[in-house]
């Protein structure tokens, strides 16, 4: 039930994300959010962290650059910013895991 209820979530999410930007969302979902949610906090697999951590950088900087600098219609003010804090918040995490 509660498997159900979550793709039910995931389905209107990404139906709430304008066309435009649905392609890297779904992209950025499938391989960054969601692994760091179900491999990484759910089973605190930090091994998978540190193996897929090139990898998930890769899926995050990605996402964040395309949304910031080549969609031709860039998101808002209050998303860009949403987008850069993340993004700042995931370079400070990735600063203590390699250090």
């Amino acid at each position: 039930m509660i498997n159900r209820m979550k793709i039910d979530w995931q389905i209107l999410f990404m139906q709430a994300v304008p066309e435009i930007y649905r392609q890297d969302m779904q992209a950025v979902w499938r391989n960054f959010i969601d692994k760091l949610e179900h491999v990484v906090l759910k089973t605190n697999d930090i091994d998978y962290l540190a193996k897929n951590l090139e990898h998930l950088n890769f899926a995050w900087n990605h996402f964040h650059t395309k949304m910031s600098k080549h969609h031709s219609t860039r998101p808002s003010k209050k998303i860009l910013t949403s987008l850069t804090t993340i993004h700042r918040r995931w370079n400070s995490i990735l600063k203590v895991i390699l250090n």
